[in-house]
């Protein structure tokens, strides 16, 4: 392999390990501010501590949460999932050079509809996933914190 194609790798490996971590970090920026807010909404409205609070109410915020965050992200984490399915170099089927060409070359010839396709079972799947997540920290808080 020539060292001109290993550099070109390299770069193409970077760029799309930077997007998977801004990914993440959406995740992160929406999925506990929803915990916070609520959790702390549920404990002013009753007059109670964060121990105090019902494992479900945990899974319900966890549901909200999970909504919250796959209605704003599934059309970024379709990107991200084409960027990383996508060859490295035009010769092993590279399509899109960069995030924003992911983006014009997918609205061109798949349409809007293609940014939210496979968005009904991800939002079944995510009240289930993110509510455990959710109560698993709750209830982890409370062992270590008690």
């Amino acid at each position: 392999m020539k060292n001109n194609e290993m550099s070109r790798i390299v770069h193409t490996w970077e760029r799309r390990t930077i997007l998977f971590f801004r990914v993440t970090r959406l995740a992160w920026v929406t999925d506990f501010p929803v915990l916070a807010y609520q959790t702390k909404c549920g404990m002013t409205q009753k007059g109670i501590r964060r121990d105090q609070i019902n494992p479900m109410n945990s899974v319900l915020y966890g549901a909200t949460a999970g909504y919250a965050l796959w209605g704003v992200i599934y059309p970024i984490d379709m990107i991200k999932s084409r960027m990383q399915t996508d060859g490295f170099t035009p010769s092993t089927g590279q399509k899109y050079t960069s995030a924003r060409d992911c983006v014009r070359k997918v609205w061109r010839t798949e349409g809007i509809s293609a940014f939210t396709r496979g968005l009904g079972p991800t939002l079944i799947r995510s009240p289930f996933a993110n509510g455990a997540t959710f109560l698993g920290f709750e209830m982890a808080s409370r062992l270590l914190y008690s």
